[in-house]
């Protein structure tokens, strides 16, 4: 699980935060047996910290573009097919106003966007074909496979990030998870699955460059 106040990465059976000492909810451990157990990382020493952990990585602005672009552009040979056996561009605006092809086609790319990031995000896999080709996956803010509630929340959620004419993305500037306007919303991170260097601090935040 992933600590709710600083991010950091802890064993289901830790009760506490070895980085900032919050509590952890839905440890599996009573005070007692938690006595009798052998050293956990909060009773480690610094070094022992550095040789046996990794850090969470969180997908900077850049990475997140990369996946965004491939993602759509998959997207766009279907749509474009179903424009053009609709009598359409395949890019661009063709009908006039009230063109009932139009309306159509933006449903059914909607639907379709959609489900794709949806169900994907939710899957175990835990993200999109663009996501996971860049090393990433969409998790809530303690590390867990996103429901399909969740992921539909974080699509549409979007729509937040979009009334602020996209500057909800600068927030990745100032967040600690490197996390959009509706990222926070829909309460996700991208998580980075390099793997992480040797001598990492167990669950220490680090982030890629600002855009």
């Amino acid at each position: 699980m992933y600590c709710s106040r600083c991010g950091t990465w802890a064993p289901d059976t830790q009760p506490a935060c070895s980085m900032c000492g919050a509590p952890l909810t839905g440890a599996l451990l009573h005070a007692a047996d938690l006595a009798a157990a052998p050293a956990g990382p909060a009773q480690m020493a610094p070094e022992a910290l550095h040789t046996q952990a990794a850090a969470t990585h969180y997908a900077g602005f850049w990475r997140r573009f990369a996946a965004f672009a491939l993602d759509n552009l998959l997207l766009f040979f279907p749509l474009g097919i179903a424009r053009a056996l609709m009598g359409l561009p395949v890019t661009g605006y063709g009908g006039g106003s009230g063109d009932m092809r139009e309306t159509t086609v933006g449903l059914c790319g909607l639907l379709l966007s959609w489900l794709y990031c949806a169900l994907q995000e939710s899957s175990a896999a835990g993200g999109t074909l663009g996501q996971r080709s860049l090393g990433m996956r969409v998790t809530d803010t303690r590390g867990r496979r996103l429901s399909f509630g969740r992921a539909s929340g974080r699509y549409f959620a979007q729509l937040l990030t979009f009334l602020t004419c996209s500057t909800g993305y600068l927030l990745q500037l100032w967040t600690a998870r490197r996390q959009t306007l509706h990222d926070l919303a829909s309460g996700c991170v991208f998580v980075v699955q390099d793997p992480a260097p040797s001598g990492a601090v167990p669950g220490a935040i680090e982030s890629e460059g600002h855009a």
